[in-house]
């Protein structure tokens, strides 16, 4: 037994393994957070994910940052701003990180000049966030060539941003850390060490997930948003976690809370009457069998009608896109000199009326359980295409970037449970292709479907995933 000094000056008594454990946890935090410390001093963007510099900025990143000529911004307004002055010490606030010149880029980005040399800008949030940054005055003005000016604006940027991220508390964030993740680790081993039920590891593992997130929404604003922002070290990392887990595992939490319950009431039963628990047991499990078995039959007859459904619409939408109407659409004035990616011809207004009416051709479906999605492309090396998407809810029409498949994936396995759906590449004229992918959503939610939707479709979507990639 291991003693602990109160507060009072009492002693508690904890036996040895506990602080055992307690001692691997924080060792093994803390090996992890220094580890992720060091490996987050560079910045880095991917197309999913932005890596701020896990350090305070360099002079030169400094500089970058003030006196950099941009060339198209992403976001409207000024990069960086000096917003205060303690002592020798400079409070620089930005939107913006700098890249390493040989980061691939993969992300949209911002091209400047300092010094006669390029640069590339990214930013750090898509949100109104800022990172504020704690610098030497001296080694900046003497970078610059020129007296540092603070803005003291009612609209400068520590007035007008939330802070997300401040350089000068970086040693708080990882002591935080480690704390953090010692809890988490403690907690986790603590279920194997005493808890030890296979029914309740889905839902403990998903606690903690779904705790963790609730810290890191609060710990790290900026990180949750279209894109991942890392503005910390290493526990940001729980909210994919906790997504993946509730995407692939949250269903089978739900089966193993189930099975708990109903084998914890079991025992209790069986201990009084042997017959009563045999007839518990039929009716838990032999029900559902007979509602699930029906749904299959269901599901069966709902896809065969499904199927005849979508041979007839598919075959008018390929007439509609190898006929004169793709090529009309393309010759619209709108159209035919778009700039910019992801506006909505169709919310615009924009488009001439007989351009809007043979979109709304093409697309309309004769029920509203179909969706439709069609890519045209007007060139082979070309990456931009028109896309043209009737949601089921609303007609859309948008130029996207993007390269033609060689093939369109059909999912006839998928058909039994999910949605029914066909794609077809369909040539419009010489050098134009459209693709086609049309999808009769399920009218009515079987008893089967609500089984593949929970416990098989994630894993054979994934599955899907794997065998595109490879191939």
């Amino acid at each position: 037994m291991g003693i602990l000094k109160m507060p009072d000056g009492s002693n508690m008594r904890v036996p040895r393994k506990l602080l055992l454990l307690l001692l691997l946890s924080v060792l093994l935090s803390l090996i992890a957070v220094s580890t992720a410390y060091f490996l987050r001093q560079n910045p880095k963007r991917s197309s999913t994910d932005a890596w701020i510099p896990f350090r305070n900025l360099t002079v030169r990143e400094a500089a970058i940052l003030l006196k950099g000529n941009v060339e198209k911004p992403v976001r409207a307004g000024p990069i960086a701003s000096i917003n205060g002055l303690h002592g020798n010490q400079i409070v620089l606030s930005t939107t913006r990180y700098v890249l390493p010149k040989d980061e691939p880029i993969q992300e949209a980005f911002e091209k400047t000049w300092y010094k006669g040399m390029e640069y590339h800008l990214v930013c750090n949030s898509w949100e109104n966030y800022q990172c504020c940054y704690s610098l030497d005055q001296g080694l900046i003005e003497k970078e610059l060539g020129q007296a540092i000016t603070i803005d003291t604006s009612p609209s400068n940027y520590q007035a007008t941003r939330k802070i997300s991220f401040q350089s000068w508390k970086i040693d708080g964030y990882f002591v935080f850390e480690t704390f953090y993740l010692s809890l988490i680790l403690f907690l986790f081993i603590l279920f194997f060490a005493y808890i030890r039920n296979a029914f309740l590891f889905l839902p403990y593992t998903g606690l903690l997930l779904g705790v963790s997130s609730i810290v890191v929404a609060m710990y790290s604003p900026a990180f949750i948003d279209a894109d991942y922002f890392h503005q910390r070290i290493l526990i940001e990392n729980f909210v994919p976690m906790a997504l993946f887990f509730l995407r692939y595992f949250f269903s089978y939490t739900l089966v193993s809370l189930f099975l708990y319950v109903v084998f914890f009431i079991g025992k209790k039963i069986k201990k009084r009457n042997r017959k009563a628990w045999v007839v518990y047991l039929s009716a838990v499990f032999g029900l559902p069998l007979i509602w699930v078995a029906w749904g299959f039959v269901d599901s069966i007859l709902q896809t065969k009608k499904a199927e005849n459904l979508l041979s007839a619409e598919m075959g008018r939408v390929r007439s509609e896109c190898s006929g004169e109407s793709v090529s009309a659409i393309l010759n619209d004035p709108a159209i035919a000199t778009h700039s910019g990616l992801y506006s909505n011809f169709m919310k615009n207004n924009i488009l001439n009326p007989k351009t809007v009416g043979r979109i709304k051709k093409i697309l309309v479906t004769p029920e509203k359980n179909i969706e439709k999605r069609i890519s045209i492309f007007q060139k082979k090396d070309e990456p931009q295409y028109l896309f043209l998407w009737n949601s089921t809810q609303f007609l859309y029409a948008d130029f996207r970037e993007g390269k033609p498949f060689d093939e369109i994936e059909v999912a006839p396995s998928l058909t039994l449970f999910g949605p029914v759906q066909k794609g077809a590449i369909v040539p419009v004229k010489p050098g134009v292709t459209a693709e086609i992918l049309v999808e009769v959503k399920r009218k009515n939610h079987s008893a089967s479907q609500y089984l593949f939707d929970f416990l098989i479709e994630p894993w054979f979507h994934a599955y899907r995933a794997m065998k595109r990639d490879r191939g």
